[in-house]
């Protein structure tokens, strides 16, 4: 009977090791040196441009505290050949084109535009067309002192400083759209996280049930003037009481061949027996009144009609442009140039004093 191989035998027998456990092997040891060594450093990837917020000027306008907004297609109402004397009453060319020359806008080319008015001042909204560098050159050098420039991200620059007695603040977003804050800061930054789309419990005003209310006279008017709800003070007495009721108003302007149609809608909770009747009488007063002489309502191109649903209340009427245009030049021309004249006016052009009536 043979022995059994002792084992105390220092040199065992050789085994044949599989030549792909082999392979394995050496894989796993060059892993480990691998781990144990220097890491490279990682390079640093190009950081892209923050996507922005793409929409119509209300989505950069704050809801909260909205006083009245004034929404405009400025280049499309240039272009009506029906408001062409209308506007030289109003907006002489030499004007214009001194404003576009000292804002880098010309009202002419500008596809919209919007004015939003609160407490804390007044927002002035511009749609550009690749106009955002004379924009902001023209905003700089209108700056008296405090300038500050910042750019959060590489498409968004925002400056702010003096022109005048007044802090004002210019966003310059991609070349899509500018704002202008007179006043305080706040509403430039607000329209900036609007952008950004960094705000998430604020909300803008095209997207309340007010604002939406109206969505089909905004996107139909080429002028429209929007003031959201609940009305106090001397408004609750408009419209012969109505506006106390109404949650909301919008009066739009828009051009039908050879005259102009003016709405005026008020949402709310309506009763068509008692507020129809109402309204038709609150208008043939405005008719009457002085105001009314001055922007030749008396004598409209086709006399108002009035309707109403449970949830809006619409009066409209058709009137002559260059007659409206001839009482508003009377009325508050002087006054729409000081909204567009800049700090450096040079009274030594050929343009009458914005001062004085047209």
């Amino acid at each position: 009977m043979p022995s059994p191989p002792p084992f105390d035998d220092a040199t065992p027998p050789r085994r044949r090791v599989p030549r792909h456990w082999a392979l394995v092997a050496q894989l796993l040891a060059l892993l480990l040196v691998s781990a144990c060594g220097p890491k490279p450093h990682p390079q640093a990837q190009p950081t892209a441009p923050e996507a922005l917020h793409q929409g119509p000027l209300a989505d950069y306008i704050q809801a909260a505290s909205l006083r009245w907004l004034l929404l405009a297609k400025p280049k499309q109402i240039a272009s009506q050949p029906t408001l062409k004397d209308a506007l030289a009453l109003l907006l002489p060319r030499p004007r214009l084109d001194l404003f576009a020359q000292e804002s880098g806008v010309d009202l002419r080319r500008l596809r919209a535009g919007a004015i939003a008015n609160y407490p804390l001042g007044t927002l002035y909204l511009s749609r550009l067309s690749g106009n955002g560098v004379r924009v902001e050159k023209a905003f700089l050098q209108r700056l008296l002192s405090g300038k500050r420039s910042r750019h959060p991200v590489p498409n968004l620059r925002a400056h702010t400083g003096i022109i005048g007695n007044t802090p004002q603040t210019l966003l310059i977003a991609e070349d899509r759209f500018s704002a202008i804050a007179v006043g305080d800061p706040t509403l430039a930054n607000t329209a900036e996280l609007f952008a950004r789309r960094r705000l998430k419990r604020a909300s803008p005003i095209s997207r309340t049930e007010d604002f939406r209310a109206f969505a089909r006279d905004f996107s139909e008017a080429d002028c429209a003037f929007f003031a959201p709800g609940p009305f106090t003070g001397e408004w609750v007495a408009g419209a012969g009481g109505l506006l106390g009721a109404a949650t909301a108003v919008v009066a739009s302007l828009r051009v039908e061949g050879t005259q102009l149609r003016l709405t005026i809608a008020m949402s709310g909770d309506w009763d068509p027996a008692a507020d129809i009747p109402t309204l038709e009488r609150s208008w043939e007063a405005l008719r009457a009144s002085s105001l009314g002489h001055l922007l030749a309502l008396r004598h409209p191109a086709v006399p108002a009609e009035v309707n109403s649903s449970r949830e809006r209340l619409e009066l409209t009427v058709l009137l002559h442009p260059n007659a409206m245009a001839q009482g508003l030049r009377a009325a508050v021309a002087a006054d729409v140039w000081e909204i567009m004249k800049s700090s450096n006016w040079d009274k030594s052009t050929d343009i009458s004093h914005p001062t004085k009536p047209l």
